[in-house]
């Protein structure tokens, strides 16, 4: 209840192994998922866990139907992975705002990475969005006469006609000034040998003052370890959330979805 009317909590992550008094944490989940986002981590769902939840803390264990049920009733999000996925989950809603719908453009350097993001949307309730003729055309007058637009969108023929900063610009602004588009996700590589150096976070700057409606943008970057601990430095001070694989940059953004869905529901 305090974390609920702290000013500086903007989102609440939770890990617990067992729970003494049901009730009262079920009132407290209905009551402060109102007014804030809950991310929860419960672990003890075997009975190895179970046992060793036991000794570690005297608590009961809950049943995961049980416990799955309260979370749905409550708008609680649970995570069933590890302490980097709790925290992965936390970041998407203390970096983002929630979007107004479940479309999705995805952005990608890579056909295949945009492809495995289409699966994983299907996974996590998010649609790949139907883009408008305009955001098409946008996209298309700076790739070669060959090259096609879909969603999700394969920025490799446009990478190659005006480079990674532009190519970025040019497809993002596209898609987010689409009022079919929810929401983005950018899949890009950061390999020095592939990709030109540039400024990574002029490229965000420029880019979140053209998202006037705030739309979320979540990024999965693929490369050297070095440029991309660099890069994730700098989009995550400008709120950009990075994750290390596509399926975590997705769930992130379908539990961003799933909490305003519950949040349309209470209201």
């Amino acid at each position: 209840h305090y974390l609920a009317e702290d000013k500086d909590t903007e989102v609440i992550a939770i890990y617990i192994e067992g729970v003494k008094d049901g009730k009262s944490l079920f009132r407290a989940f209905k009551k402060v998922s109102k007014v804030k986002p809950i991310i929860v981590l419960k672990s003890g769902r075997s009975p190895a866990g179970i046992k060793a939840s036991l000794s570690h803390t005297g608590s009961l264990a809950v049943k995961d139907e049980i416990f799955n049920a309260v979370c749905k009733q409550t708008g609680v999000i649970r995570v069933d992975g590890d302490l980097d996925e709790l925290l992965d989950i936390t970041k998407a809603f203390a970096l983002q705002r929630l979007p107004r719908g479940n479309k999705v453009a995805v952005v990608s350097v890579t056909g295949g990475g945009g492809v495995i993001a289409a699966d994983k949307c299907s996974e996590y309730g998010l649609e790949l969005a139907q883009l408008s003729s305009e955001t098409m055309r946008r996209i298309k007058e700076n790739m070669p006469p060959w090259a096609n637009v879909n969603n999700p969108i394969d920025i490799e023929p446009l990478f190659e006609n005006v480079g990674p900063e532009e190519s970025l610009k040019i497809s993002v602004e596209a898609v987010l000034r689409d009022e079919n588009v929810d929401s983005v996700i950018v899949i890009f590589v950061a390999v020095p040998r592939i990709v030109p150096y540039f400024e990574i976070k002029k490229v965000v700057q420029y880019l979140k003052a053209k998202n006037a409606e705030q739309k979320p943008i979540l990024t999965y970057l693929l490369g050297y370890k070095e440029t991309v601990d660099s890069w994730t430095t700098q989009l995550e001070e400008e709120k950009i959330p990075v994750y290390s694989s596509i399926e975590k940059c997705v769930k992130a953004l379908g539990c961003l979805w799933k909490y305003k869905m519950y949040s349309a529901l209470e209201k």
